[in-house]
């Protein structure tokens, strides 16, 4: 399973949630986003990193649901590739 089917699979269950609750539902898209060679995306108001792969959707780190966009993430040195050069030393 890739992570777009998956975030597409959260998506769906999420809006089956919503009906249940007698929220609207409102669907977008996943975009999926890569970050440049050797780098990963950090989420800024929390520091998680994420990957080197971000599926954008729904985000709700913040305790809501809110449309998941790319500003909201920052590209930092990988580092997992950090770790492995200094080991190689």
């Amino acid at each position: 399973m890739t992570l777009l089917e998956l975030q597409q699979q959260i998506i769906a269950l999420q809006e089956q949630l919503n009906l249940l609750k007698g929220e609207p539902v409102t669907s977008i898209t996943p975009t999926v986003v890569y970050a440049e060679e050797g780098n990963v995306f950090q989420r800024k108001h929390d520091g998680l990193i994420m990957g080197s792969e971000l599926s954008l959707g729904y985000d709700y780190s913040l305790g809501f649901r809110r449309i998941d966009k790319v500003e909201f993430y920052k590209q930092i040195p990988n580092p997992d590739l950090e770790v492995i050069s200094e080991n190689e030393e």
